[in-house]
């Protein structure tokens, strides 16, 4: 007589030893309703090996009682997706290990390049400090001005005090600024043209409801208004080529 099989997922074990519980899903037959539903059952089975894992997809098959609730055994594990799980888990600790070790060492890096970039720039900033009072200083010693020399040359400056470093270009400056300002009004004008044209159109039916014809979108009333001034919108841009 062949023994009765079922196939269900694993969805506790460790609990009991041995043992694991499989939800089976079934057809039951409702007489309510005169039709036959899908169910669920849990099964109390018997793992002899202690090998199957939560998430795994297993045959069960009906044998002789184990215990007061349980009857079957654990004939076949067909997918082992909880033991591939249970392995990530496992996998999970080494790598998030290993992505803090690169992130802590990307941040060291970072932070050794920019104490690099503060000494060089303290660095620049003592010299010009060592520069001025050297320059204030009409008793300063043969070594501090052959230092002075030295800093000169090295920063490429004809004398000091200099304003080479905190010139601006007043007219490449006043270039730039009309620059600007003639691309916000450039700006400012397009958006005036493209109201003006979505409000002439939506207010014409006729020119609406062929623009949408030729969008394919269909009839603009079904829409709704803030829809459909997008989609003017949108249309008006692109035959203004804005």
């Amino acid at each position: 007589m062949p023994r009765q099989n079922f196939v269900g997922i694993v969805v506790s074990q460790g609990k009991m030893q041995k043992t694991i519980k499989v939800r089976v899903q079934q057809g039951e037959f409702n007489k309510l309703i005169n039709k036959r539903l899908l169910g669920r059952k849990d099964y109390l089975v018997h793992d002899e090996g202690e090998i199957c894992r939560e998430g795994d997809m297993v045959r069960i098959e009906a044998t002789r009682p184990l215990s007061r609730h349980k009857s079957f055994a654990v004939a076949d594990i067909l997918k082992n997706k909880g033991q591939q799980y249970a392995q990530f888990q496992r996998d999970a600790k080494t790598i998030v290990a290993q992505e803090e070790a690169a992130k802590t060492r990307e941040f060291l890096e970072k932070r050794g390049e920019y104490n690099s970039n503060v000494v060089n720039k303290s660095g620049m900033i003592n010299d010009m400090l060592f520069l001025d009072k050297v320059s204030s200083n009409p008793e300063a010693s043969a070594e501090d001005l052959q230092k002075q020399s030295d800093l000169m040359k090295k920063y490429n400056l004809s004398s000091w005090p200099t304003t080479k470093m905190f010139d601006l270009d007043v007219q490449v400056l006043r270039a730039q600024i009309q620059k600007v300002q003639e691309q916000v009004e450039q700006h400012d004008e397009n958006n005036s043209k493209v109201s003006d044209k979505v409000s002439e159109i939506l207010g014409d039916e006729g020119k609406l409801t062929a623009i949408f014809e030729k969008l394919g979108r269909g009839n603009p009333d079904k829409l709704k208004a803030n829809v459909r001034k997008n989609l003017v919108r949108k249309y008006v841009i692109n035959e203004l080529g804005l």
